[in-house]
């Protein structure tokens, strides 16, 4: 269904609920709305997009909603699943086809003209590192709790038993599951002095 005025474009995963909370209250207002995964390009979403002197136009299609490109209006971008290629694809063809949706449909939706951000997704990814926040929070006169990144065991053991309690927390969001499609992400862990060494995730709570 083509989708009329100027909408907001909801870059997300389908089950966010907290992306669902803002997309009823835009309802509420009356505002077109268009929810799209970029996990489902391009198997479940079209994008036509075309560049010339006078900038980008184009559409971007849903299996049920269809968008100019030209009359976003705003982009909230919140959490995307990542590209994907079709399920026949192995190997070699099925990396070359996520990075050219990354940059083909990732570069279009960040650069959709006159649109607004929040926030846009070049800044996220700027934001996501951990060092880079801590060294940023730190420069700021932010109180920074003693952190180790590090991949020698015997530096993560001394250091637990230096600073204990410690808590093990990942670098950033990054999806794992098993071959059943279970989530096997550790988000914080507590870390004993003694630890022998780093467990796979899969290992974890055996």
């Amino acid at each position: 269904m083509p989708v009329g005025g100027t909408p907001v474009l909801v870059v997300t995963r389908l089950d966010d609920a907290t992306a669902d909370v803002v997309i009823s209250e835009l309802n509420r207002r009356r505002m077109p709305v268009v929810r799209f995964d970029p996990g489902a390009f391009p198997t479940k979403a079209i994008l036509s997009a075309a560049c010339d002197g006078t900038g980008t136009t184009g559409t971007l299609a849903t299996e049920t909603r269809t968008v100019d490109l030209d009359d976003v209006r705003s982009v909230y971008w919140r959490r995307p699943t990542p590209y994907s290629a079709d399920l026949a694809m192995t190997g070699q063809a099925a990396r070359w086809a996520v990075e050219e949706s990354r940059a083909g449909c990732g570069g279009v939706l960040a650069a959709l003209p006159g649109a607004h951000y929040v926030n846009h997704p070049w800044r996220n990814r700027d934001a996501e590192h951990k060092p880079a926040q801590l060294a940023t929070a730190a420069r700021c006169g932010l109180n920074v709790p003693s952190t180790l990144i590090t991949n020698d065991p015997d530096r993560a053991r001394d250091f637990a038993e230096a600073h204990q309690p410690v808590l093990y927390k990942p670098l950033r969001q990054t999806e794992y599951a098993d071959a059943d499609g279970r989530a096997l992400t550790v988000w914080v862990e507590d870390v004993a002095p003694g630890v022998q060494g780093c467990r796979h995730p899969a290992d974890r709570g055996r």
